[in-house]
């Protein structure tokens, strides 16, 4: 069945909520941290290998700081 409000939606509220639908702990282990603040949400997992667990879903910066925040991110 289709959800009624989602009918109701704008075309913002449709593209927001596709945006964040990866963001959640369904999937996390125990040494999995999540870094979330406004415009940023990131997952870290020591033990899981490669980017599985390990990535930046969402990141709204300046371009300007593009480079600075990329490092960060690699960095934790």
């Amino acid at each position: 069945m289709r959800d009624v409000l989602a009918t109701t939606w704008s075309l913002e509220e449709k593209r927001e909520a596709c945006l964040r639908a990866p963001m959640g702990d369904d999937l996390l282990r125990t040494d999995t941290r999540i870094i979330a603040r406004p415009g940023w949400y990131q997952v870290v997992t020591p033990s899981a290998p490669g980017s599985m667990l390990n990535e930046v879903v969402l990141s709204q910066v300046d371009a300007t700081e593009a480079e600075q925040v990329i490092d960060e991110a690699i960095a934790v």
